[in-house]
């Protein structure tokens, strides 16, 4: 898998290993005070298989990429544990 970050639309876009996009994240504003926070910047773990996210409203969101890539979007949204937000320090 590829990650890209797109800043004109401020989407994480996610790639196969021949480039066609197979998904994308966007940060939710319901999780964010019902703003859209700029991303910042990521990192992706193949360990954990998790990709952190850091964004303008000075959180990290966290979120589980194989349930992202498998599950609808309102599968997703409906798990807690797919998507979770730390305040930064």
């Amino acid at each position: 898998m590829v990650f890209s970050l797109d800043e004109r639309s401020n989407l994480i876009k996610i790639y196969d290993n021949e480039m066609k996009n197979i998904n994308k994240f966007c940060p939710k504003k319901e999780k964010h005070n019902n703003r859209f926070p700029y991303i910042h910047d990521f990192d992706y773990s193949e360990i954990s298989t998790r990709l952190g996210v850091i964004l303008s409203d000075d959180t990290i969101s966290t979120i589980h990429v194989p349930n992202l890539l498998s599950k609808t979007t309102a599968e997703f949204d409906s798990a807690y544990l797919n998507e979770v937000v730390y305040p930064l320090p």
